[in-house]
């Protein structure tokens, strides 16, 4: 706490030693310079070499989760519309800069007192324009994988890229949002088997 401002701490248990930790101090400084509206602000990260640790320190986000704003809130389809936006707007921030969020869903998507959502916990974001073969096999952080129904198909044959984070997209606007013909629409050009011929962010 400073003042009247909460923070949160996460702590990441790093493997790969000292180059285990210069993928993680990389990919945090990655974060730093996606500053965007909807995505989750770093304060500050810091490291224990000797502890393989690794820190990074964020704002408190009150509402908690997405899927916990809806179970709590009740929001109408309007404001779950506006919620979903925002996180789109996140994604094509990220992947304009080529960085792959690779975690996308319900959980990972904060929300503040405003309903305005932050799209976070970045544990297995990579770098789709620098990170190498060599760099994903130091896998940095004790949390990393796949959650089961938001993980795209090619996901294990080819890696984390911007049209598995899109097919994520799709579960996550199926997990939030009232069916309807539309939503079920949309989800369906998000969700297709073929990563290429799914949507942009900038596109949905």
């Amino acid at each position: 706490k400073e003042g009247d401002k909460y923070f949160a701490v996460k702590e990441y248990a790093v493997v790969g030693g000292q180059e285990g930790l210069k993928v993680c101090l990389h990919e945090a400084a990655l974060l730093t310079r996606a500053r965007h509206p909807h995505i989750a602000e770093i304060h500050a990260m810091f490291a224990d070499p000797e502890e393989h640790g690794f820190f990074i320190q964020m704002p408190f986000y009150e509402q908690g989760s997405l899927d916990k704003w809806c179970e709590d809130q009740k929001p109408d389809d309007l404001s779950i519309r506006k919620v979903l936006a925002q996180v789109v707007t996140a994604l094509a921030h990220l992947h304009g800069l080529g960085i792959v969020h690779a975690d996308v869903k319900p959980g990972n998507i904060l929300m503040d007192q405003k309903a305005f959502a932050r799209l976070g916990d970045f544990d297995v974001s990579v770098d789709s324009n620098t990170r190498t073969s060599a760099a994903r096999a130091h896998a940095t952080m004790t949390q990393v994988g796949f959650t089961p129904g938001f993980a795209a198909p090619e996901l294990l044959r080819t890696g984390a890229s911007p049209p598995s984070d899109i097919f994520a997209l799709g579960a996550t606007i199926t997990e939030v949002a009232p069916r309807s013909e539309e939503r079920d629409s949309l989800v369906s050009r998000l969700q297709a088997v073929d990563p290429l011929r799914r949507p942009r962010a900038q596109q949905v």
